[in-house]
């Protein structure tokens, strides 16, 4: 069986498809910090779960947010 995204006329791509990775984590600062608000030193790199109105930001955050960008890759935590 074949195996990627299926068009409209049959045909079969993996082409423009971008992966979405699940990521665990919890707050262990100053590797991951959570907050309702973002704090009055606003970090430069943060990442909004509209799920929850949390802010998430720190170290991990900023390597997600770089890879993110780099591989062309979506991320959820």
């Amino acid at each position: 069986m074949k195996q990627g995204l299926y068009a409209f006329d049959g045909s079969i791509t993996n082409k423009n498809v971008k992966k979405k990775y699940r990521i665990i984590t919890m707050e262990e600062p100053p590797f991951v910090f959570k907050s309702k608000e973002l704090p009055e030193n606003e970090p430069d790199k943060y990442h909004y779960d509209e799920k929850t109105g949390m802010y998430y930001y720190g170290y991990c955050i900023d390597l997600i947010l770089e890879l993110e960008q780099r591989m062309k890759v979506g991320f959820t935590l």
